[in-house]
């Protein structure tokens, strides 16, 4: 099973509280936009989970065989959902634990030779003492990321769950 880890530098480029309904209780939700650069290989194994070569195969498609940006892709957006993933965030005033976020929304570019723009959103329901930090990672030019996996182990294809609604 495909999971996905990442620790690195990043950029928190949106934070947006909302707020869910479960039942009839209202809770409060947030998602964070999280833009990182990182090698080819990272955003390979979320686009092609099942594919040996998705390194050669996403180089192929984002560049020119002389190394150039292909101008004919500009982004690269796909529709999976990461659910249950455990993940700290570094930046603010200290560290936050995030448990149980959903990671969503991936959208990737070129960026160099061998990086691209990695583009997601992780969504979660915070703690209320850990919403002013999470605002505060706004303000912060570069913020840590450390995504350890998923706590439970589950992944699910955001196509593959409307075509299951669509059905029932």
């Amino acid at each position: 099973m495909f999971v996905f880890q990442y620790k690195g530098p990043a950029r928190a480029k949106n934070v947006n509280p909302r707020a869910e309904l479960h039942g009839e209780e209202k809770e409060l939700g947030i998602d964070v936009n999280i833009e990182a650069i990182v090698s080819i290989g990272v955003a390979a194994q979320l686009l092609f989970t099942d594919t040996k070569k998705a390194d050669a195969a996403l180089k192929a498609l984002m560049f020119e065989p002389d190394g150039a940006i292909n101008p004919a892709i500009k982004e690269i957006s796909w529709h999976r959902k990461y659910e249950g993933y455990i993940l700290d965030l570094t930046g603010g005033r200290k560290p936050i634990p995030i448990r149980d976020a959903t990671l969503c929304k991936f959208k990737t570019a070129a960026a160099g030779p061998d990086t691209v723009t990695l583009k997601f959103q992780i969504q979660f329901a915070p703690s209320k003492k850990a919403i002013a930090d999470i605002t505060d990672l706004i303000l912060q030019d570069v913020i840590e990321v450390n995504i350890e996996g998923p706590a439970q182990g589950d992944m699910v294809d955001a196509e593959a769950e409307s075509e299951e609604a669509e059905a029932a």
